[in-house]
């Protein structure tokens, strides 16, 4: 058996750890001639930016293009595709099929990527990567699947587009990314 002993001082150890948003710290103080210690434990939460990943998809007909009017989120008011945040474990086009069905209640059966844009919203500190696709075939009648999150929708020529437009949309529209 081995026996350890620690100097007749202060002994002073800290540690500090970054964990998902969370920063914290923990501090060990060891007096030996007082025979005592005492351990402090601190933390804060940081704001972190991060890059989070979007996926829209333009759905048309005739010349015209699906649009749905955003609210109850940032962009609220803007005319935007259907799309949103990519779920962990889902491919960007299980994103697209899967919100396209949440959105406006259409089955999307084929998909076609378009581009990427990328998308800053300093005033509200966000920043997002957002995947483009083009649906080629879908079946069911679009309508608002999500009342919180659009007020309204309807068809658009690709030249009369309403505004104001998401600031992703309107990226990808002027082709600013």
């Amino acid at each position: 058996e081995r026996r350890w002993s620690l100097p007749r001082q202060r002994l002073y150890n800290r540690v500090s750890v970054d964990c998902g948003g969370l920063r914290f710290s923990i501090k060990l103080v060891h007096d030996a001639s007082a025979r005592e210690a005492s351990i402090t434990i601190s933390g804060s939460i940081m704001t972190q930016s991060v890059v989070r990943v979007g996926v829209a998809v333009l759905i048309e007909r005739d010349g015209r293009l699906l649009l749905i009017r955003r609210s109850g989120s940032h962009g609220a008011g803007t005319w935007a595709t259907p799309g949103g945040h990519m779920d962990v474990g889902e491919t960007p086009a299980q994103c697209g099929i899967r919100e396209a069905y949440e959105e406006v209640g259409i089955q999307v059966s084929d998909l076609e990527f378009v581009a990427l844009t990328n998308d800053i919203f300093a005033d509200i500190d966000k920043h997002y990567i957002t995947i483009w696709f083009r649906v080629l075939a879908f079946s069911g009648e679009p309508q608002i699947a999500s009342p919180r999150e659009m007020s309204e929708m309807g068809w658009f020529p690709w030249d009369a587009l309403p505004q104001p437009l998401f600031g992703p949309l309107a990226c990808l529209v002027t082709g600013d990314s």
